[in-house]
């Protein structure tokens, strides 16, 4: 990925099913080449941010079809997020995806493979735990998502993965079902410059 030292990205260094989550705090750290928000970019604006915010707001009505996401558009429209409770994806303090987590990450799939956006992935957490944990759950269920879109053709370029652990809650972390809505991973689908090429032509809505 865009983020992880190499041995975080080898398979045959990094098996998420058989990591102990007392160990996690011993793990290597991510390396960030760039931030979130140097991903995420600017506003493009004029005409092409018009065309890309059309064509943007007919795929987050498309992706409104995941049973229990949330899906908006930030960034004037440009930038569609899709953010998904913990739970349609992992086990209570699990960083193993489900069998059901197919299906809710498949249509993000089929938008990827138009080839028009990089994908840019979060993970979120509570506050309950050290801060080593729960920065580290985060990562790895961030890095869980991304392994399934590699394994079903999305290229490391196209990605980048981020842990924000508990520093972006929605809701003040007071009860149990405010917890369960600040676990979470959100995924931001940021045009490429294959899409602002054909915005710039016209083309990304014919």
């Amino acid at each position: 990925s865009l983020n992880f030292v190499q041995s975080l990205s080898a398979a045959s260094e990094f098996d998420l099913k058989k990591l102990n989550p007392k160990n996690w705090v011993t793990a290597a750290a991510p390396v960030q080449e760039k931030t979130f928000e140097e991903e995420k970019g600017i506003a493009i604006g004029g005409k092409q941010g018009d065309e890309i915010k059309s064509f943007m707001l007919k795929q987050a009505q498309k992706l409104k079809s995941i049973k229990g996401a949330v899906v908006s558009t930030i960034r004037n429209g440009e930038v569609v997020k899709v953010s998904l409770p913990a739970s349609l994806l992992f086990l209570p303090n699990d960083t193993v995806l489900m069998a059901d987590a197919e299906t809710v990450l498949r249509p993000v799939l089929t938008f990827m493979r138009k080839d028009l956006t990089k994908l840019l992935i979060t993970g979120h957490s509570d506050n309950t735990g050290r801060k080593e944990y729960i920065q580290q759950i985060a990562q790895y269920r961030a890095t869980a998502v991304e392994e399934w879109f590699q394994r079903n053709g999305v290229t490391d370029g196209e990605m980048a993965v981020f842990s924000f652990a508990d520093s972006k809650p929605l809701y003040d972390n007071d009860s149990m079902v405010n917890r369960a809505k600040n676990r979470r991973v959100t995924l931001y689908l940021v045009p490429n410059t294959e899409m602002i090429k054909l915005a710039k032509r016209k083309r990304l809505n014919k």
